[in-house]
């Protein structure tokens, strides 16, 4: 869910490896490509063998544990069909032939150090800020039910368990770990475990590299230097080209480099509409138009006849982003 991985302050946003946010897809281009933004690396920790493939867990930011009360309310949500409810003590419960349990921690389940291994910011930052978390598993089934089927009663449970303003999925068996989006949270709900992993809202990935990285400061040289090119195509630009220009935006809550689609440039600005929508920044929202610097310019690329032009920052990110492991619900 957006703004869920939030940072209060620049010196929180710091502390988050001390990194400059900066977009790595840039939404309009993925768009005329008719393709999703590559998924980042996702594992946050390694798979663990001891772990039921079925046991899910919510990543939280504040306690929640569910009482008796709780969890009958969970099971009427999860399986309204379903008339054989029973709840036992600490966290146990059986809905018909199936047999759940929960349990809940009020300490962080992932130690912060392992948000480092992310590279995507938004999710990276919710596991290094979660304080609490809630785990459902399946310790009993009808005969013959196989692991997928079984994991998706369990996320069924979860979601009817999970708070509104829960952070992020983590499945222990695979060291697997998403933003739990509105999608994800429905995907969740109705037992499609793996498109958890994957909501369609998923939002346009943002890569956190340092602000000393040589090949970012001389990707942005080399745009600022070439920035003419820019200017004469955009003099001459066409109805189904397409131009922007990556800058930064800040306030009390962080800074990020978005894109911004060019309508007008004068000798001291640049106007156009903020492409990306902000992870951290509230001071500026998709879709709003905006008035930057030129002095400001990290980045520019245009599309014109389908050939991408610019983008030099771009090949750093979307390396930065690269799972480092098969894909694997």
């Amino acid at each position: 869910m957006e703004g869920t991985a939030r940072m209060s302050d620049f010196d929180r946003n710091r502390r988050s490896a001390g990194w400059r946010r900066v977009n790595a897809v840039y939404e309009r281009r993925r768009a005329k490509a008719d393709r999703s933004p590559a998924p980042a690396a996702d594992a946050v920790a390694p798979p663990d063998p001891a772990a039921p493939f079925c046991r899910l867990v919510v990543l939280l930011n504040g306690p929640a544990t569910p009482d008796a009360d709780a969890l009958a309310r969970a099971a009427f949500l999860a399986f309204p069909d379903e008339e054989d409810v029973e709840v036992g003590e600490h966290g146990h419960l059986q809905v018909g032939g199936w047999a759940f349990r929960a349990t809940a921690g009020a300490t962080p389940l992932v130690p912060p150090d392992a948000a480092d291994r992310l590279p995507e910011l938004r999710l990276s930052t919710a596991v290094r800020e979660h304080v609490a978390w809630l785990a459902v598993e399946v310790t009993d089934a009808p005969d013959g039910s196989a692991d997928a089927v079984r994991a998706s009663q369990a996320g069924r449970l979860l979601a009817a368990l999970a708070p509104a303003d829960a952070l992020a999925l983590v499945r222990p068996a695979t060291g697997r770990v998403a933003l739990l989006t509105p999608a994800a949270a429905g995907c969740l709900a109705d037992g499609r475990i793996p498109a958890a992993f994957r909501p369609h809202d998923q939002p346009v990935p943002i890569a956190g590299v340092a602000d000393d990285d040589p090949r970012l400061t001389a990707a942005a040289a080399e745009a600022n230097s070439r920035f003419d090119e820019f200017l004469l195509a955009f003099a001459g630009r066409g109805p189904a080209d397409t131009f922007a220009v990556k800058v930064p935006f800040a306030d009390a809550h962080g800074r990020e480099f978005m894109w911004v689609s060019v309508a007008r440039v004068d000798a001291t600005h640049i106007e156009g509409v903020l492409d990306n929508r902000p992870a951290f920044v509230r001071a500026v929202r998709a879709g709003e138009g905006v008035r930057v610097p030129r002095a400001e310019l990290n980045d520019w690329l245009y599309v014109r006849g389908g050939e991408q032009h610019g983008g030099f920052t771009l090949r750093l990110l979307e390396e930065h982003l690269r799972p480092r492991r098969p894909d694997a619900a």
